[in-house]
């Protein structure tokens, strides 16, 4: 867990940027080739394999309710042992999760919101037959959220929060957030266009100048890419791994 945001954070963007530069060469801008290829590629191999593993390793909230809150049980229990061996050797309790005089939330949805659910979102993108898993991940959030307001209305927080964990993983969206947090970083001089160029194409923004971004592409176009893309696309993760047969079985039973 403690790389999970710097992997899906490579992962989703190295899918969008190979998304949007298919756009924009399709439109007929020049771009660099930012194509996403993990069945050849190695690196992009990895990072799939990576992402699947990582995701049977979380994917206990993508499990039919009744298992999924043995599950959860579980690893709260777990969490409340470790609590107690910390108390035990007087060391501060590493969070409240973790001290077991702390009544759980049962509309806690953050482990779903933050971790689990961006993720499976990133890996239904790449996959089509991921997505099954994200409406499982999705029926045990209403649940969670549904048992917490003991049958009530929801509150518009809710009801917000709840719109935001159903959108699918938005390559544009993905890229601009991206994109503020690295011209955040930068001095003053460099200007956005700079950045932008910079950020494309991996180079320093201070040895490339430029005014033009390979990125500007109107939401009705990028729209329409991506329904094409997951039109065309006829991703198996079977072939993906070859002949890894058994991690594949292990990765089938998991979600199951």
């Amino acid at each position: 867990m403690a790389t999970h945001f710097d992997h899906l954070q490579t992962y989703s963007e190295r899918l969008a940027k190979s998304t949007i530069s298919t756009q924009a060469s399709t439109n007929g801008a020049t771009t660099a080739n930012l194509g996403f290829d993990d069945r050849t590629v190695e690196a992009d191999r990895l990072l799939s394999l990576q992402s699947l593993m990582h995701m049977v390793d979380i994917g206990n909230v993508a499990r039919p309710g009744d298992v999924a809150d043995r599950w959860s049980q579980a690893i709260r229990e777990e969490n409340w042992s470790q609590g107690d061996d910390e108390k035990k050797s007087k060391v501060p309790i590493a969070s409240p999760l973790f001290d077991r005089a702390v009544p759980p939330n049962p509309n806690n949805t953050f482990f779903i919101d933050v971790f689990a659910l961006p993720l499976a979102k990133v890996l239904a993108f790449r996959f089509n037959g991921f997505q099954p898993v994200v409406d499982q991940i999705l029926n045990n959030r209403r649940r969670m959220v549904k048992d917490g307001a003991s049958g009530g209305p929801l509150s518009p927080e809710q009801e917000a929060a709840a719109a935001s964990a159903a959108a699918p993983f938005d390559p544009q969206a993905c890229l601009t957030m991206a994109l503020k947090k690295y011209t955040a970083s930068l001095p003053p001089s460099i200007s956005a266009p700079q950045a932008a160029a910079a950020a494309e194409e991996g180079t320093s923004p201070s040895k490339k100048a430029t005014t033009d971004s390979n990125l500007n592409i109107s939401d009705g176009e990028t729209k329409e890419s991506l329904s094409s893309l997951l039109r065309d696309t006829q991703a198996d993760v079977a072939s993906l791994l070859n002949d890894k047969e058994l991690l594949l079985a292990d990765l089938e039973k998991a979600l199951d």
